[in-house]
């Protein structure tokens, strides 16, 4: 019904320079950071200004950036090895060979790593320091207050949460819900049979079977399956709450869900890198359109179309065409929804990373959150409000 009569406007601010392939956005789609590195020195950059600073060598990648963008975790080279830091500031004494995987909880209030120490990889936590295994983490997870990761031990795999043994995971491929309570995961006995396991019940068995995913609040649960006469490789529906669910069949695609366990294809085209891609969305096996991200919400779902024709290229809403001409979004960076009537999400124009508020209804994209959040950190509206159809490109 929002689509039916919505007509949005879009504000572009500019937040500077494309930042590098890598960069870091927050999970609330306002905030950035990449690490800047020269013969002068390193520099954290969040938001376009610098975070931490330090010699040539003395920053480095993985780190990890809060919803808010208030907290960077990050590493800083001391002597013997690596040391944590936030905002530029070592945390404890701690030091460490070698880090491997950074999470984040949203708020910043838990934080998780993988390091190398001389008795092996042990994962690093709100909740203390987990034990050493011969190898980095399969998978790991961080929520505001537990931390869940799947290592192998013994010639298994198995699952540790809080830094305790849970249960074998024999899973090739394996998904957990966002608090980290719930488990869902796919195995293939010697038979060829593929089974799919959600919170201990076994479903299948199915020809093939991929893709197993919580929806963000973590009430839903799906994957993608075949059963015969297709073949391995071949989804022909998917299965949500264990209810089958009609798709497109599919052989290479991921699900997405909503909170509200709506179920929507994700079709890979064409990868160019983490900002430049290309993927089909459908719903229900109709095609919703083409572009680089997707966004969904309880209510709603948008993307930036490439499509051209009657079905683009601009903004799509709830299956409308709402703003056209709009640009694309970056893959990496999918549009997020604040409320019923305002959605944002990043672009580029040209070589400028740029801040797209969109506001639905007739409102004024100037007043939403995102551009107070644009003006607060110093971001200048742009001179175009909306680029024509014919400026719109691959970013």
């Amino acid at each position: 019904m929002l689509a039916a009569s919505a007509r949005a406007e879009l504000a572009l601010f500019d937040a500077g320079p494309n930042t590098p392939s890598g960069a870091l956005y927050s999970a609330d789609g306002y905030h950035y950071a990449y690490l800047a590195s020269d013969e002068h020195g390193d520099q954290w950059i969040v938001d376009g200004r610098a975070r931490a600073r330090g010699l040539p060598g003395a920053l480095a990648a993985p780190a990890a950036l809060s919803a808010d963008g208030s907290i960077l975790f990050h590493f800083l080279a001391v002597r013997g090895g690596w040391a944590p830091a936030i905002n530029g500031r070592r945390v404890g004494r701690a030091v460490y060979g070698e880090i491997g995987e950074v999470e984040l909880s949203r708020s910043g209030r838990n934080a998780a790593f993988s390091a190398r120490t001389p008795q092996g990889w042990v994962v690093v936590s709100g909740q203390g320091t987990g034990p050493a295994f011969s190898k980095p983490p399969l998978l790991l997870a961080a929520s505001e207050k537990s931390t869940a990761y799947v290592v192998v031990s013994a010639g298994a795999q198995w699952l540790y949460r809080d830094h305790k043994p849970v249960r074998a995971v024999p899973f090739s491929q394996m998904a957990l819900s966002p608090d980290l309570k719930r488990v869902a995961g796919l195995w293939r006995d010697d038979s060829g049979k593929t089974f799919v396991e959600v919170d201990g019940t076994k479903l299948g068995p199915w020809t093939d079977a991929s893709a197993p995913v919580f929806s963000p609040n973590g009430r839903h649960v799906g994957f993608l399956a075949g059963e015969p006469p297709s073949s391995v490789g071949e989804l022909g529906f998917a299965v949500i709450d264990g209810v089958k669910t009609p798709i497109a069949s599919c052989t290479a695609c991921a699900l997405i869900l909503d909170d509200s366990g709506r179920a929507f294809e994700d079709k890979t085209h064409v990868v160019v890198d983490d900002k430049a891609q290309i993927h089909a969305f459908l719903y229900a096996g109709t095609v919703l359109g083409e572009g680089p991200s997707f966004g969904a919400a309880a209510g709603h779902y948008g993307f930036t179309a490439l499509s051209g024709g009657s079905r683009g290229p601009g903004f799509w809403l709830d299956g409308r065409m709402i703003e056209p001409g709009a640009p694309l979004a970056l893959a990496v960076t999918p549009p997020v929804f604040d409320g019923p009537s305002e959605y944002h999400y990043w672009t580029l124009i040209g070589t400028q990373l740029v801040l797209a508020c969109g506001s639905t209804e007739g409102g004024n994209p100037r007043t939403t959150r995102c551009a107070a959040t644009a003006a607060a950190l110093g971001w200048r509206r742009t001179a175009q409000t909306t680029p024509p159809a014919s400026a719109v490109s691959a970013p």
